[in-house]
């Protein structure tokens, strides 16, 4: 989906690395730069992944339609990302753990990949309606669903996912204006 967006193309082939991908996004009449870190899901890369987190304003959990396997690995990645809404039902994040270069209240986008018409006919793809209970599940800020084939649906999630993302900023920069030190 990344590789799609930014080249504007369908790629031949996926690389199997944590990918990084910049591209100026027109929000407001403004140009947004955008930096995309591409974790993947290779294991391989599992004890770095939580390096890319570091100040993300926005994670989108993407998995494949058509994949049951997939769409329940979202559960391992949302607990990578996010720490529970209660620190009181885990252990303190450690610097091994992903939570720990990632703020509480980050939002996630959940998205639904390989939406094209190709695949629609599979039995076993994970409709919508389970998509939009899984983001309520993860109390997610957003289902959403595209096609890096087609670019359909391509350009809502990323435009979603800036205004998401940039509304993320604003509001933790109003915050640490707030702030004050108090010693006791």
């Amino acid at each position: 989906m990344i590789i799609s967006h930014t080249t504007n193309e369908f790629p031949e082939t996926i690389p199997t690395s944590i990918d990084t991908y910049s591209f100026n996004h027109a929000r407001d009449g403004e140009d947004v730069l955008v930096n995309l870190h591409d974790t993947k899901g290779a294991d391989d890369y599992e004890r770095l992944r939580g390096l890319s987190y570091v100040g993300a304003d926005v994670f989108l959990l993407c998995f494949d339609l058509h994949s049951r396997e997939s769409f329940e690995t979202l559960k391992t990645w949302n607990d990578g990302v996010r720490p529970k809404a209660n620190p009181m039902d885990q252990p303190r994040p450690t610097p091994k753990d992903p939570r720990h270069f990632t703020d509480d209240d980050v939002p996630v986008i959940i998205v639904g990949l390989k939406d094209d018409d190709y695949c629609r006919n599979q039995a076993d793809k994970v409709s919508r309606e389970e998509g939009h209970a899984l983001c309520r599940d993860f109390n997610a800020h957003k289902y959403m669903e595209c096609s890096a084939m087609t670019q359909r649906g391509q350009k809502d999630v990323f435009s979603e996912a800036v205004q998401v993302g940039m509304k993320y900023l604003q509001s933790k920069l109003a915050s640490k204006k707030k702030k004050k030190c108090v010693i006791c």
